[in-house]
């Protein structure tokens, strides 16, 4: 869709988008994308009364309910409901199988994302491979685009990063030469390298392409677009050293979150910067109390966290001198063999792990640690993550 398209659609009267099938799909898409889940449901039960009262099963109500279909797995990724993405994903590609080849294709991306955020890296990266491959060969720039950032994103957290500017690069000169520059998906690609530059100390660079990033999701009013850009955002202000503008925007994306769905894991990793930022300001007690929230699995561990939980807490217990129960923690993660991906998280973990050692004036272990970590950083140029572990490091 494109905005000359949202503009018209809203000039339409409720009454008359209720008694088409079409445009009331295209209202619940619409609703979704604006993070209104609850909404966009009643209009999908909608368009599937309207096919049902036809009673003809023809070609073009199930590339409907196709469409339904995949925009529910959609829903329930961003809900973090795996079960529910795989088993609407499925369905879509089962009734959109003879034709539309941009939403079937967009479907199996979702898969992919699935199982990215399950930790199923290997799995996730064959299909977005995949996507970019039909996109490719379909003519489809939409689907070859998402398919090549969702490559980009497994490459980012394998530490590849030079590897991912170049897809970034690629994309971006593609988009311009097919004159596509301006499409919403283009928001995802200024986001997403944003985010990588980031990583390598560009700080102002990277501001200046999530800014650019949060321009698109913002005109089209994309709530998952917002709110990541947002969660990129706070990232790059924290690597410059700019808590107040960190603070700021996430206390913005927190009212957004009020007012729409955001996906679970942008509103988990916020939390988890408002509580790192308390902790570099010395405020341990409100660490104290989130972490007390955050029950210990039935082994007592906390291994059931998300990463960036994990590693939060084992800052917490380290700045709470309960080093044994931090270290318990970060070997794991230290000893994680590279092609598992998160090696940024790794990396953090080892940094961690050496400023115990060397408050214990375990020095040679520590240095050791340090050396480690800069191996795995040196390939992708990895730099924000010794920054912003400070003067210890």
């Amino acid at each position: 869709y494109d905005t000359k398209m949202l503009v018209w659609h809203k000039k339409l009267p409720p009454e008359f988008v209720r008694q088409d099938a079409e445009l009331s799909f295209f209202n619940a898409w619409m609703l979704e994308k604006g993070g209104q889940y609850e909404a966009a449901e009643e209009f999908f039960d909608i368009t599937e009364r309207l096919i049902d009262a036809k009673s003809v099963e023809s070609r073009e109500s199930r590339f409907l309910l196709g469409k339904i279909a995949a925009i529910r797995a959609n829903m329930a990724l961003y809900k973090n409901e795996i079960s529910e993405v795989i088993r609407f994903s499925e369905k879509a590609i089962e009734f959109l199988q003879d034709g539309e080849s941009s939403w079937r294709i967009h479907s199996k991306n979702i898969q992919g994302q699935a199982h990215f955020v399950n930790g199923e890296i290997g799995k996730a990266y064959r299909i977005f491979q995949d996507v970019a491959s039909e996109g490719d060969q379909t003519g489809d720039f939409h689907a070859y685009l998402k398919g090549r950032i969702g490559q980009a994103a497994i490459q980012t957290t394998r530490g590849q990063l030079s590897d991912v500017i170049d897809i970034y690069s690629e994309l971006y000169q593609k988009a311009q030469d097919k004159k596509l520059s301006q499409i919403p998906m283009m928001g995802w690609l200024y986001l997403n390298w944003g985010r990588v530059l980031g990583y390598q100390n560009y700080t102002n660079e990277a501001l200046r392409y999530i800014q650019q990033g949060l321009e698109f999701s913002e005109q089209i009013d994309d709530a998952a677009m917002i709110g990541e850009g947002n969660f990129n955002l706070v990232s790059a202000l924290l690597i410059k050293g700019d808590t107040i503008g960190a603070e700021a925007a996430i206390e913005k994306t927190k009212t957004l979150a009020e007012q729409k769905d955001i996906p679970i894991w942008v509103v988990d990793s916020l939390e988890v910067q408002q509580v790192r930022i308390e902790l570099n300001k010395g405020n341990l007690e409100p660490a104290l109390q989130w972490m007390q929230g955050q029950k210990p699995g039935k082994d007592g561990s906390y291994k059931h966290l998300q990463l960036a939980k994990r590693i939060l807490v084992a800052r917490i217990l380290f700045a709470n001198n309960e080093v044994d129960d931090s270290l318990e923690i970060l070997r794991p993660l230290t000893r994680t063999p590279k092609n598992d991906g998160w090696v940024i998280e790794q990396i953090v973990a080892i940094l961690i792990q050496a400023r115990i050692l060397k408050s214990r004036d375990e020095m040679s272990e520590a240095i050791s640690l340090v050396k480690k970590a800069l191996s795995l950083a040196e390939p992708g140029s990895i730099i924000s993550v010794f920054i912003e572990e400070g003067a210890p490091i």
